[in-house]
């Protein structure tokens, strides 16, 4: 389990000096939730924002024919809906915990006030949410163009990238995301996933037993991944 932010993902107590960041810790709750537990709807006013401290959740929209595309994995360190705090919008995605997960919750009157007294973090969270902007434009372009293969190999080496242990040239990885759940963050059908995995099987780039995966040549499944 990894006890940082993946790549991409900003790291927001680590980015506070001692005094900001014991003030954020002085007046925001410690709140826990079990797997699959909703820290907030899509839709949901916007009355708190959560730093996650352990576990793993999901970020999620439900498309227009009711389909859910997940958007992101976050990890610990990363603080969620802090975009509708600050634009007075309701939340533009669910939160779902994929682990068992505790949080750090904060109202939303009380995380305004905090940013007044500390515009250096509000400065760094506008450049956060310009590189998350950037990396949903990625996704989204490559969502476009990847067929379904393609699309289960990036994903497979973004989870190689967050949660894997190499060994011997092997890359050993638990993944949060079960067949569905990442069916939703690949933009694919869960029959177009299995087919994918299957594929990768005999090809022998990848050994899988539910959420946990071997991956033989992890450099073989980048390349495919950037076909």
């Amino acid at each position: 389990m990894v006890d940082h932010p993946a790549e991409g993902q900003s790291g927001f107590l680590a980015g506070l000096d001692d005094l900001e960041s014991e003030a954020f810790l002085a007046e925001s709750n410690r709140r826990a939730y079990p797997s699959g537990a909703t820290l907030f709807f899509e839709g949901d006013p916007p009355d708190d924002v959560i730093l996650l401290s352990e576990g793993q959740v999901k970020i999620a929209v439900s498309a227009l024919d009711g389909r859910e595309i997940v958007l992101d994995v976050i990890e610990p360190d990363v603080i969620m809906g802090e975009l509708s705090v600050l634009d007075g919008q309701p939340h533009s995605a669910s939160a779902v915990a994929l682990t068992d997960c505790v949080v750090r919750s904060m109202t939303a009157d009380r995380f305004l006030a905090f940013l007044d007294r500390h515009r250096r973090v509000e400065r760094d969270l506008l450049v956060g949410v310009i590189a998350d902007l950037r990396k949903q434009s990625k996704r989204t372009f490559e969502l476009g163009v990847g067929d379904a293969l393609g699309r289960v190999c990036r994903c497979l080496a973004e989870m190689a990238d967050r949660y894997g242990t190499e060994h011997d040239g092997q890359v050993e990885l638990d993944s949060p995301l079960n067949q569905t759940d990442l069916a939703a963050w690949a933009g694919l059908s869960r029959e177009a996933v299995v087919k994918a995995l299957r594929t990768l099987r005999s090809l022998d780039l990848i050994e899988s037993q539910g959420r946990s995966f071997l991956i033989t040549d992890l450099e073989a499944v980048r390349n495919r991944a950037d076909v």
